[in-house]
């Protein structure tokens, strides 16, 4: 699980169930929209941020359920990460 989402989830767990716990990562990413001014020309028309969330739910060692969510919205510029 680690190689595949990272080391650093946020964890939550449920007093009136032991045992049972969530880990959420969350990750944002700015994607450039192109359009095409020549055959190898390119300009940046606008930015969409993407904000990505998974929710993995662990009864004990076993995965009982996964949750992700993508929200984004459009940037005018391209702003610090």
């Amino acid at each position: 699980m680690l190689d595949l989402c990272g080391p650093d989830p946020e964890e939550r767990e449920r007093l009136s169930e032991p045992g049972r716990r969530t880990l959420v990562y969350r990750g944002r990413r700015v994607v450039p929209h192109r359009r095409r001014r020549f055959a190898w020309l390119a300009t940046v028309n606008r930015w969409d941020v993407e904000h990505h969330e998974v929710e993995i739910e662990l009864d004990g060692d076993r995965v009982r359920d996964v949750q992700a969510q993508v929200n984004r919205s459009t940037l005018t510029q391209p702003g610090p990460a």
